[in-house]
């Protein structure tokens, strides 16, 4: 007898939570009743009998464990191997809570200690181990490099702050619930590219409460790149509207940008010794 995956067990707990007698015979219910035999087949319809439901349920309990429509299985593979045999029913990867993060003026400070954050390290940590208190302010970075160079770039004074890569994939989400996790009133710097895209980032996000810009003498369009910025713009072209609703400053940062075809990199800016400086958003 083959063992039920995970997307079998999904939908026969399904079909048990509801106690459903009739299912539309669909690829997987067919499969499944080839494979176990359990219910009558008629047309496009698969008929389940009380007696069939409780021989699902028994499956399920023999497959997994326990009964999935009574209980919950949450947690890492290490959490859920404390439970059952078969890790691999686990319902959370290891990292969907870790993001790319370290300190500016400060240590890392996390449940399990305090440890320095040295300069061109990459610590991927559980957001949920970072004492965020301890910290004045978080900044948010685009670019995977410019986080990890973070601690050579040209950054006004922002005090103790907490460093994070925006992230892809399971840490771009990780870092979302890290910032609504943060504490209420306490300012979060967005660092992006000067470029379109990087405005974009930074308007698109619900968290940012200031940005992380060089001075308008620094973006110079001899230094930028013509047919990034074009290929941006295009992607965006109603960002001049987008940002009327933002600071004076951001909304003339946006505008230098936008009217001079701007398009440079934050590794162009650390490579140039920039000195960076803070706008509120708001």
């Amino acid at each position: 007898m083959p063992s039920l995956t995970k997307a079998q067990v999904s939908i026969i707990s399904t079909v048990l939570k509801k106690n459903t007698s009739k299912i539309r015979l669909s690829a997987q219910w067919q499969e499944l009743h080839d494979s176990y035999g359990i219910g009558r087949c008629e047309g496009k319809w698969l008929h389940l009998t009380r007696q069939d439901l409780k021989k699902w349920r028994s499956l399920i309990i023999a497959q997994v464990g326990f009964d999935l429509t009574k209980e919950s299985l949450s947690g890492n593979r290490t959490e859920v191997s404390k439970r059952v045999k078969n890790e691999k029913w686990s319902t959370a990867a290891a990292r969907s809570t870790r993001i790319y993060c370290s300190a500016l003026n400060a240590p890392l400070v996390l449940r399990q200690g305090t440890i320095e954050a040295l300069p061109e390290v990459e610590y991927c940590i559980d957001y949920q181990d970072i004492q965020i208190e301890h910290y004045t302010s978080i900044m948010v970075i685009e670019n995977l490099e410019a986080y990890i160079f973070a601690h050579s770039f040209c950054f006004p004074d922002m005090g103790k702050v907490l460093l994070v890569y925006r992230g892809h994939d399971q840490s771009a989400r990780a870092m979302k619930t890290c910032l609504k996790a943060a504490l209420k009133g306490m300012p979060v710097y967005y660092f992006t590219d000067p470029d379109p895209s990087g405005i974009g980032i930074i308007i698109d996000s619900p968290f940012a409460t200031h940005a992380i810009v060089p001075a308008f003498e620094a973006m110079q369009k001899k230094d930028s790149l013509t047919e990034r910025f074009a290929k941006q713009l295009a992607a965006r072209p109603d960002l001049r509207s987008q940002v009327a609703s933002y600071s004076i400053d951001f909304q003339g940062y946006a505008e230098h940008i936008l009217n001079k075809g701007i398009a440079i990199s934050q590794e162009w800016l650390c490579s140039h010794d920039v000195t960076l400086q803070s706008i509120h958003l708001r």
